[in-house]
Protein backbone atom coordinates (compact mmCIF):
# COMPACT_ATOMS: atom_id res chain seq x y z
CA UNK A 1 0.00 0.00 0.00
CA UNK A 2 2.85 2.42 0.84
CA UNK A 3 4.48 1.87 -2.59
CA UNK A 4 1.26 2.91 -4.36
CA UNK A 5 0.51 5.82 -1.99
CA UNK A 6 3.87 7.66 -2.41
CA UNK A 7 3.78 7.92 -6.26
CA UNK A 8 0.12 9.03 -6.15
CA UNK A 9 0.87 11.78 -3.62
CA UNK A 10 3.87 12.87 -5.71
CA UNK A 11 1.78 13.06 -8.90
CA UNK A 12 -0.99 15.01 -7.18
CA UNK A 13 1.58 17.47 -5.76
CA UNK A 14 3.19 17.90 -9.18
CA UNK A 15 -0.21 18.57 -10.78
CA UNK A 16 -1.00 21.24 -8.16
CA UNK A 17 2.36 22.98 -8.74
CA UNK A 18 1.83 22.84 -12.52
CA UNK A 19 -1.63 24.34 -12.12
CA UNK A 20 -0.42 27.16 -9.86
CA UNK A 21 2.69 27.92 -11.95
CA UNK A 22 2.17 26.81 -15.56
CA UNK A 23 5.08 26.50 -17.96
CA UNK A 24 5.69 29.99 -19.28
CA UNK A 25 7.10 30.18 -22.78
CA UNK A 26 10.11 32.45 -23.17
CA UNK A 27 10.73 33.94 -26.61
CA UNK A 28 13.94 33.28 -28.51
CA UNK A 29 16.21 36.29 -29.08
CA UNK A 30 15.44 36.62 -32.82
CA UNK A 31 11.68 36.45 -32.25
CA UNK A 32 11.91 39.09 -29.51
CA UNK A 33 14.03 41.26 -31.81
CA UNK A 34 11.49 41.06 -34.65
CA UNK A 35 8.70 42.09 -32.27
CA UNK A 36 10.82 44.98 -31.00
CA UNK A 37 11.66 46.26 -34.49
CA UNK A 38 7.98 46.13 -35.48
CA UNK A 39 6.72 47.93 -32.37
CA UNK A 40 9.51 50.50 -32.37
CA UNK A 41 8.90 51.42 -36.02
CA UNK A 42 5.20 51.89 -35.23
CA UNK A 43 6.14 53.97 -32.19
CA UNK A 44 8.33 56.28 -34.31
CA UNK A 45 5.51 56.63 -36.81
CA UNK A 46 2.83 57.53 -34.25
CA UNK A 47 5.00 60.11 -32.44
CA UNK A 48 6.79 61.61 -35.44
CA UNK A 49 6.43 60.05 -38.87
CA UNK A 50 2.73 60.68 -39.34
CA UNK A 51 3.30 64.41 -38.75
CA UNK A 52 6.63 64.97 -40.47
CA UNK A 53 7.02 62.42 -43.25
CA UNK A 54 5.33 64.53 -45.95
CA UNK A 55 7.11 67.71 -44.86
CA UNK A 56 10.63 66.41 -44.40
CA UNK A 57 10.51 63.48 -46.84
CA UNK A 58 12.21 61.33 -44.21
CA UNK A 59 11.60 57.77 -43.17
CA UNK A 60 12.75 56.05 -40.01
CA UNK A 61 14.98 52.98 -40.33
CA UNK A 62 15.37 50.48 -37.49
CA UNK A 63 18.00 47.75 -37.94
CA UNK A 64 17.80 48.33 -41.73
CA UNK A 65 14.00 47.93 -41.68
CA UNK A 66 11.44 50.51 -42.80
CA UNK A 67 7.79 50.66 -41.87
CA UNK A 68 5.53 49.23 -44.56
CA UNK A 69 2.99 51.60 -46.11
CA UNK A 70 0.21 49.13 -45.20
CA UNK A 71 1.06 49.64 -41.51
CA UNK A 72 0.70 53.44 -41.68
CA UNK A 73 -2.98 53.30 -40.71
CA UNK A 74 -2.80 56.32 -38.43
CA UNK A 75 -2.40 59.49 -40.51
CA UNK A 76 -2.58 63.20 -39.80
CA UNK A 77 -3.85 65.50 -42.53
CA UNK A 78 -3.07 69.23 -42.83
CA UNK A 79 -5.45 71.73 -44.42
CA UNK A 80 -2.58 73.13 -46.43
CA UNK A 81 1.24 73.24 -46.50
CA UNK A 82 1.44 76.24 -44.17
CA UNK A 83 -0.93 74.85 -41.56
CA UNK A 84 0.57 73.82 -38.21
CA UNK A 85 -2.42 71.71 -37.25
CA UNK A 86 -3.42 68.33 -38.61
CA UNK A 87 -6.38 66.09 -37.88
CA UNK A 88 -5.65 62.50 -36.92
CA UNK A 89 -7.37 59.62 -38.66
CA UNK A 90 -7.60 56.19 -36.98
CA UNK A 91 -5.65 57.60 -34.05
CA UNK A 92 -7.48 56.15 -31.06
CA UNK A 93 -7.58 52.57 -32.28
CA UNK A 94 -3.92 52.57 -33.34
CA UNK A 95 -2.82 54.21 -30.09
CA UNK A 96 -4.61 51.58 -28.00
CA UNK A 97 -3.10 48.77 -30.07
CA UNK A 98 0.42 50.06 -29.48
CA UNK A 99 0.60 51.42 -25.93
CA UNK A 100 0.08 49.80 -22.55
CA UNK A 101 -3.26 50.53 -20.90
CA UNK A 102 -1.41 52.62 -18.26
CA UNK A 103 -0.22 55.12 -20.88
CA UNK A 104 -2.63 57.81 -22.05
CA UNK A 105 -2.04 60.09 -25.03
CA UNK A 106 -1.25 63.10 -22.81
CA UNK A 107 1.89 61.26 -21.66
CA UNK A 108 3.01 60.78 -25.25
CA UNK A 109 2.20 64.22 -26.69
CA UNK A 110 3.00 66.51 -23.77
CA UNK A 111 4.17 66.86 -20.19
CA UNK A 112 0.63 66.48 -18.74
CA UNK A 113 0.91 69.90 -17.07
CA UNK A 114 1.67 72.83 -19.37
CA UNK A 115 2.93 71.55 -22.69
CA UNK A 116 0.72 69.55 -25.04
CA UNK A 117 0.34 69.25 -28.78
CA UNK A 118 -2.83 67.18 -28.89
CA UNK A 119 -6.44 68.23 -28.31
CA UNK A 120 -9.75 66.43 -28.67
CA UNK A 121 -12.50 68.58 -30.13
CA UNK A 122 -15.87 67.60 -31.58
CA UNK A 123 -14.89 63.98 -32.06
CA UNK A 124 -11.53 64.79 -33.66
CA UNK A 125 -7.95 64.48 -32.46
CA UNK A 126 -6.09 67.62 -33.49
CA UNK A 127 -2.29 67.80 -33.38
CA UNK A 128 -0.29 71.02 -33.37
CA UNK A 129 2.86 70.08 -35.22
CA UNK A 130 5.46 72.50 -33.92
CA UNK A 131 7.40 72.73 -37.16
CA UNK A 132 8.53 76.27 -36.38
CA UNK A 133 11.00 74.70 -33.91
CA UNK A 134 14.29 73.30 -35.08
CA UNK A 135 16.33 72.95 -31.89
CA UNK A 136 17.23 69.32 -32.49
CA UNK A 137 15.73 66.23 -34.04
CA UNK A 138 16.04 62.50 -33.59
CA UNK A 139 18.05 60.99 -36.39
CA UNK A 140 16.16 58.65 -38.68
CA UNK A 141 18.55 55.70 -38.36
CA UNK A 142 17.97 53.71 -35.17
CA UNK A 143 19.39 50.44 -33.87
CA UNK A 144 17.62 48.20 -31.38
CA UNK A 145 18.85 45.14 -29.51
CA UNK A 146 17.31 42.86 -26.90
CA UNK A 147 18.81 43.11 -23.42
CA UNK A 148 16.38 41.00 -21.38
CA UNK A 149 13.55 38.57 -22.13
CA UNK A 150 10.90 37.45 -19.67
CA UNK A 151 7.60 35.72 -20.31
CA UNK A 152 5.67 39.00 -20.11
CA UNK A 153 8.32 41.74 -20.51
CA UNK A 154 11.00 42.36 -23.15
CA UNK A 155 13.62 45.04 -22.57
CA UNK A 156 15.59 46.62 -25.41
CA UNK A 157 18.33 49.19 -25.82
CA UNK A 158 17.78 51.70 -28.61
CA UNK A 159 20.70 53.67 -30.10
CA UNK A 160 20.29 56.70 -32.37
CA UNK A 161 22.14 59.87 -33.29
CA UNK A 162 20.72 63.34 -32.72
CA UNK A 163 20.29 65.17 -36.01
CA UNK A 164 21.82 68.56 -35.14
CA UNK A 165 24.19 67.81 -32.27
CA UNK A 166 25.44 64.44 -33.50
CA UNK A 167 25.15 63.10 -29.94
CA UNK A 168 24.70 59.34 -29.64
CA UNK A 169 21.69 58.46 -27.48
CA UNK A 170 21.14 55.11 -25.78
CA UNK A 171 17.67 54.60 -24.31
CA UNK A 172 15.47 51.84 -22.93
CA UNK A 173 12.46 50.55 -24.83
CA UNK A 174 10.25 48.12 -22.91
CA UNK A 175 7.32 46.00 -24.09
CA UNK A 176 4.76 44.39 -21.82
CA UNK A 177 2.50 41.44 -22.72
CA UNK A 178 -1.15 42.45 -22.32
CA UNK A 179 -3.98 40.19 -23.52
CA UNK A 180 -1.50 38.29 -25.71
CA UNK A 181 -0.30 41.50 -27.40
CA UNK A 182 3.10 43.14 -26.94
CA UNK A 183 2.52 46.77 -25.97
CA UNK A 184 4.81 49.67 -25.15
CA UNK A 185 5.47 50.03 -21.43
CA UNK A 186 8.37 52.51 -21.67
CA UNK A 187 9.89 54.58 -24.49
CA UNK A 188 11.86 57.75 -25.12
CA UNK A 189 11.18 60.53 -27.61
CA UNK A 190 12.01 64.16 -28.20
CA UNK A 191 10.41 66.54 -30.66
CA UNK A 192 11.62 69.41 -32.82
CA UNK A 193 11.34 71.86 -29.93
CA UNK A 194 13.76 69.81 -27.86
CA UNK A 195 11.03 68.62 -25.49
CA UNK A 196 12.21 65.26 -24.15
CA UNK A 197 9.86 62.58 -22.90
CA UNK A 198 10.37 59.36 -21.00
CA UNK A 199 7.03 57.76 -21.72
CA UNK A 200 5.88 55.16 -19.19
Amino acid sequence: MKRVFIPIVFLIGLSIVSFIKPNEEILEYNDALKIGINRYLKFLWIVDGAFNNDRYKEEFIVNDNKMRDDDKIFTCKYKNKKSKECVGKNFEQEFEKLFSKNINYERVYGDQAIYSWITYDKGKYIFKNLNNCNIDRMGTNHHIEVTNIKSDVITYEVTFESRQSGKINKRKFILNLENNEWKIKRAFYYDLCGMRYVIY
